[in-house]
């Protein structure tokens, strides 16, 4: 929500929930983007034939998890950012 981001039927973030990814995830999306490098390999080494659709952020973007609200509000500048410079959507 502090993105401006509106939920829409079927995609709606107020639900999400993490879980590893798989296949069928892979196979589903348009694009999966990574949040490091790192897990960018890794996605393309467990998932070679969807490399198509991985790319990276710009900039590594460490997980807040456990950390406190400014931890998650500066994820959240860093994603928008790296979004609005890279991933033109």
């Amino acid at each position: 929500q502090k993105a401006g981001v509106t939920p829409v039927e079927g995609n709606d973030y107020r639900t999400h929930r993490a879980r590893r990814i798989d296949e069928r995830v892979c196979a589903e999306c348009d694009r999966v983007i990574a949040m490091t490098k790192q897990h960018l390999m890794r996605l393309i080494y467990d998932f070679p034939q969807y490399a198509s659709k991985f790319s990276a952020m710009p900039e590594d973007i460490p997980d807040p998890f456990l950390m406190g609200q400014k931890e998650y509000d500066r994820c959240l500048d860093s994603i928008t950012e790296g979004i609005k410079g890279s991933f033109a959507l």
